[in-house]
C-alpha cells in the first residue's frame, strides 16, 4: 500500500499548502481578465519589483514524490467505462469516474469496482441512492418470489391431500330417477 516515506511527504505537502498564498493575476480588479496567474511584465509593476504581493517560486512546490497524487496517496485514474477498470493497479491507483458518464453506466462501473475491490473517489450521492434502491428492489423481488414459491408448494400439498382423500372415499354410484309430474 502506501509507504511511510510517501505519507511523510503528503504531510509536508499539506504544511506547504497551508502557508502558500493565493497567486492572483495583477490588476484583475481593474480589467476584465481571468484570475489565473500570469507573470507581470509591466515597467512599474509593484509585484514584479517585489515591493508588494508575492510571486510563485520553487519553495512553494510540493515534494516530487507526491506531485500529482491524490490526498490519499494513490494515483488518480479517470474512468469512462467498465473496460478501463481492468487497467487499474489496486495497490497504487484509485478510480475517478468522468463527469460525462451517465448514472446507468456509473452504476455498472461501481458494481464492477466492488467486485474487483477498486476504490472510487467520486461515487456520487445519486448513484449511491440508486444502488440502494436497486438492492432493495432485488430483495423485495427475492422475497416475493420466495412467497410465491411457498404458496405454490402449499397449494400443491393441499391438492395432493384432496386427491388422497378422494381416493380413500368409496365411489357412490348415482342412480337416475325419473320424476314424473302428474
Amino acid at each position: 500500500m502506501i509507504s511511510e516515506i510517501i505519507k511523510s511527504f503528503l504531510e509536508k505537502r499539506k504544511e506547504i499548502n497551508k502557508r502558500k498564498p493565493v497567486f492572483r493575476r495583477s490588476d484583475i480588479q481593474r480589467k476584465k481578465i481571468g484570475s489565473s496567474w500570469r507573470k507581470p511584465t509591466g515597467r512599474h509593476n509593484k509585484i514584479r519589483k517585489r515591493i508588494r504581493g508575492s510571486m510563485p517560486h520553487p519553495s512553494y512546490s510540493s515534494p516530487r514524490m507526491v506531485r500529482g497524487l491524490h490526498a490519499s496517496g494513490y494515483k488518480d485514474i479517470l474512468i469512462n467505462n467498465v473496460k478501463e477498470l481492468l487497467n487499474i493497479d489496486i495497490k497504487t491507483e484509485v478510480a475517478r469516474i468522468a463527469g460525462t458518464v451517465g448514472t446507468k453506466k456509473r452504476i455498472d462501473i461501481m458494481n464492477e469496482a466492488k467486485k474487483m475491490e477498486i476504490r472510487i473517489l467520486n461515487p456520487g450521492i445519486k448513484t449511491l441512492q440508486k444502488l440502494k434502491e436497486l438492492k432493495e428492489k432485488e430483495t423485495k423481488k427475492d422475497t416475493t418470489v420466495e412467497k410465491a414459491k411457498e404458496t405454490v408448494k402449499k397449494t400443491d400439498t393441499v391438492k395432493k391431500e384432496i386427491k388422497t382423500e378422494k381416493a380413500k372415499e368409496p365411489v357412490k354410484k348415482e342412480t337416475k330417477t325419473k320424476d314424473t309430474k302428474k
